[in-house]
């Protein structure tokens, strides 16, 4: 049980910014949470698909640079769920 002073954290956590977000995309399941390796092998993040061939956009390819996630990923992450009150 863990001391009332410290929260229990499981194991280290990690120290920056890139080792956390490789931890957060583990696990949420990404093929290859880490991101420069990703962008190294130019593939998504989320599926290791191609992102070339899942990029349809300049957005899109602008988007893959930023954060990974090809343009079906990252829509389908962000997905509007209220069709009545879309983004704008």
């Amino acid at each position: 049980m863990p001391d009332n002073d410290e929260p229990y954290m499981g194991e280290t956590p990690p120290t920056n910014v890139n080792e956390l977000l490789k931890e957060l995309g583990t696990i949420a399941g990404f093929k290859n949470p880490d991101k420069q390796d990703a962008l190294n092998k130019r593939i998504c993040v989320k599926c290791a698909h191609p992102a070339a061939q899942r990029c349809y956009t300049d957005a899109g390819r602008k988007e893959w640079a930023i954060s990974g996630l090809c343009e079906l990923c990252f829509d389908a992450i962000f997905a509007d769920d209220d069709p009545e009150h879309p983004h704008p």
